[in-house]
């Protein structure tokens, strides 16, 4: 290279050396700083760095080895964020400490190899969890593409991502909702007791759905572990490769085809378009399979197909309805099961009634005549008295020699369920078309409406001011049995403070209850501010309370304890706590008497 090359590039370096210097910041010993904080380049932690503000930084960020970051504001990364570990020879890992007492930003990719602590929201463009991810609860993660987790992940407050992967525990607790809008990847389990969305879900662990928790997945679920659901489980279509288990209360519903290639037990309700069993489908006592044909659209085509190696077992008591064509190659158990009953049971007398019923909308197709066990046994006996079942359309029982003396039309249904148009008044209690909350003045306004009722005795609204702990608000009667419309409404009076859950609980005649989804109503402040300029600001305490509560905030003549019905329990005067033992258990209210007037407060006896 010639000289008067070489120059011109070293004056050029000497120019920038001090911009290329600025490239990056790094932090080895303990820096604290006060206000807001930008910084216009890369920044690297390895020792401690609090700031007691708002931080933006236009590059990239890593908390190194032992290094940690505290932020009390928020935290906006324009590049990428690394919260990193480092290992040395015979020591331990040494995990990097974030905490983020606002709201966390990162443009790009949220890497957290170490600790992350974040009490407000958190937005990335994609996320890698490694180790530890604490988000607050009343807080929110939103992911838009990958989240990754290589680390247990508890959401307790809401979580939104493009797609999930996760290789460790998930949970999702109650009041919590988590949405994924593309592919959930289950590599351990997932535990949901609040609100799960997703496009699609493949669990290759166990995954549970509990009491009171709401899961929905809009495209395929595949099913390679375990699932139970003890709540209510929606998906577009299923494969099941091994057991699922719908419990007592529970309901799942899949909008097109649920292939059976595993082994599944309905002990609640399940409702399909088209079921296709390969293998084992158990419904058991007072569980409903419900297979429910589109009239507008070819698919779902409201088939149930029972192939070679398959079989459909129906205890005494359950319901199976099938809008479409039963089609048999297998075994169907409501009528081989009852083969071995009575033969096990015919030298003492005691033949129990299976009281199971089938509805068959379209044709009932018999291929093998394997069902009927030993060839002893009676053929007649496919239909025995104790069980209703209707075949609206053609059969083929007596091509494989089987009798149809017992076999109901569609005529004889009509007769005794009145209607063929609305199963799905056999299939729910209610069918609950919505159920809202909003504010009212200072009150709240219930309003929700049903479709259809099955022996429904009377509803319960329920509130809790923590999402876990619900208390009874009202009780509202239900229509008893009806396939008309009908539209509820009730008004909460009381005043109210900040955000209260609310879920509606629905009980039948015979005592069995399922509940609603929870809405949640944010009341505004400017009832406190109403309170304010009144002199008014009291506070009870504890709420749960048990034995005693205290009133505070300012002073007062005398109280009434009042129940959740309007009832006056007990009056007393202004002292330093009071007594509530004798109250009864839930909801109460207190009106407290001053001298500028009365104001009512709500709190909870345990």
């Amino acid at each position: 290279m010639k000289r008067r090359q070489i120059i011109p590039i070293l004056l050029t370096l000497l120019v920038l050396a001090p911009t290329l210097c600025a490239w990056a910041k790094t932090i080895s010993g303990t820096e604290i700083q006060s206000g807001t904080q930008t910084l216009n380049e890369n920044l690297t932690i390895s020792g401690t760095y609090t700031i007691n503000g708002d931080l933006t930084v236009k590059g990239n960020v890593t908390v190194t080895g032992k290094g940690s970051l505290t932020i009390n504001g928020n935290l906006y990364v324009t590049g990428s964020f690394t919260g990193d570990y480092q290992s040395e020879w015979f020591t331990p890992k040494y995990f990097s400490n974030v905490i983020v007492n606002g709201n966390l930003v990162v443009d790009k990719k949220l890497t957290a190899d170490g600790n992350l602590t974040v009490n407000g929201d958190l937005t990335a463009n994609s996320m890698d969890v490694s180790h530890s991810i604490i988000i607050g609860d009343d807080a929110s993660i939103t992911i838009d593409n990958k989240l990754t987790g290589n680390t247990s992940i508890t959401v307790n407050g809401q979580l939104q991502a493009g797609s999930v992967e996760n290789n460790y525990p998930l949970t999702i607790n109650e009041g919590a909702t988590m949405v994924v809008n593309g592919q959930l990847t289950g590599d351990d389990n997932i535990t949901v007791n609040g609100q799960l969305q997703a496009g699609s879900v493949e669990n290759n662990y166990p995954l549970t759905i509990n009491e009171s928790a709401t899961m929905t997945v809009s495209g395929q679920l595949t099913g390679d572990d375990n699932i139970t659901v003890n709540g209510h489980f929606e998906a577009g279509s299923a494969e099941i490769n091994k057991n699922l288990n719908i419990g007592s209360d529970a309901m799942m519903i899949v909008s097109n085809t649920l292939t059976d290639d595993g082994n599944i037990t309905v002990a609640g309700k399940l409702e399909a378009g088209e079921i296709v069993v390969n293998k084992n489908l158990t419904v058991n006592s007072d569980a409903v399979i419900f297979v429910n044909k589109d009239e507008t659209d070819s698919n779902p085509n409201g088939n149930l197909t029972v192939n070679s190696d398959g079989s459909l077992k129906l205890q005494s008591g359950s319901t199976c309805i099938v809008e479409g064509n039963l089609k048999q190659d297998g075994t169907v158990s409501i009528l081989k099961a009852l083969f071995t009953l009575l033969n096990e049971t015919a030298e003492t007398g005691d033949i129990e009634a299976q009281n199971a019923m089938m509805v068959v909308c379209g044709d009932y197709e018999i291929y093998s005549t394997e069902l009927l066990g030993n060839s002893d046994m009676d053929a007649e006996y496919i239909n025995p008295k104790e069980n209703e079942i209707y075949v609206f359309g053609n059969n083929q029982l007596s091509k494989v020699g089987i009798s149809e003396d017992n076999l109901k039309n569609k005529s004889d249904f009509e007769t005794n369920y009145k209607s063929v148009e609305n199963f799905t008044s056999i299939i729910l209690p209610i069918e609950l078309v919505y159920f809202n909350a909003h504010e009212f003045g200072s009150g709240v306004r219930f309003e929700w409406e049903t479709a259809s009722e099955l022996n429904n005795d009377f509803f319960t609204i329920e509130f809790s001011i923590d999402a876990v702990e619900f208390t009874e608000l009202t009780t509202i009667d239900g229509a008893g049995t009806s396939t008309e419309p009908h539209s509820y409404r009730y008004t909460d009076f009381s005043s109210h403070e900040g955000t209260i859950y609310y879920r509606l609980k629905q009980t039948d005649y015979d005592g069995k209850f399922s509940y609603s989804g929870m809405v949640s109503v944010v009341f505004a402040e400017q009832h406190a501010a109403e309170a304010e300029d009144n002199f008014i600001n009291f506070v009870i305490y504890p709420n749960p309370a048990t034995d005693h509560i205290t009133i505070s905030g300012g002073n007062y003549e005398s109280i009434s304890f009042v129940s959740a019905n309007g009832a006056v329990l007990k009056r007393e005067a202004a002292q330093g706590t009071h007594n509530i033992t004798q109250l009864p258990k839930g909801l109460n209210f207190v009106i407290i008497h001053t001298t500028n007037g009365d104001v009512s407060q709500r709190f909870i006896k345990r």
